[in-house]
C-alpha cells in the first residue's frame, strides 16, 4: 500500500480518535466545525473504502479556525469530491507544545505519510 494510504476496519460512528504515528488523534471528523479551537497537527484525509489517504498535515495555534479558513480547503474538496472520495479532519492536539514542536510533529507525519500536499 502506498505510503500515505492505509486501510481500517471500524465504521464511521466509532471513529472517533485514533493512534497513528506515535500520536493521539481526535476524529476523523466529516467536518472541520468538530475540531477544537486548540494548539495542535491537523491531518486532512480523503476515504475510498476502507482505504484513507493522507491529503495535508500542518500546525497552528487554533487547529478548528486554520482548517476552517485554510487556503487549500477548496483544493483538498475538489481533489477528494471529485474522485467519489470523502474528505475527513483529525488532529492531535499539543497545549504543552511550542510552534518548534507541533513543526517537528508536522515534519515526522509527512516523512511517514506522503501526504498529496507535502510541498504546501
Amino acid at each position: 500500500m502506498a505510503g500515505n494510504s492505509f486501510a481500517i476496519a471500524i465504521d464511521d460512528e466509532s471513529f472517533l480518535s485514533f493512534k497513528k504515528w506515535g500520536y493521539d488523534f481526535e476524529g476523523a471528523f466529516s467536518h472541520p466545525e468538530y475540531l477544537k479551537e486548540q494548539s495542535g497537527v491537523y491531518v486532512i484525509w480523503c476515504r475510498s473504502g476502507a482505504i484513507w489517504t493522507v491529503l495535508d498535515v500542518g500546525e497552528s495555534e487554533n487547529i478548528r479556525h486554520y482548517v476552517l479558513n485554510h487556503p487549500h480547503g477548496e483544493m483538498w474538496e475538489k481533489l477528494c469530491l471529485n474522485s467519489s472520495r470523502i474528505l475527513y479532519y483529525s488532529a492531535t492536539y499539543t497545549r504543552s507544545t511550542d510552534k518548534t514542536g507541533r513543526v517537528e510533529i508536522v515534519n515526522k507525519i509527512k516523512e511517514a505519510s506522503s501526504p498529496l500536499f507535502n510541498d504546501c
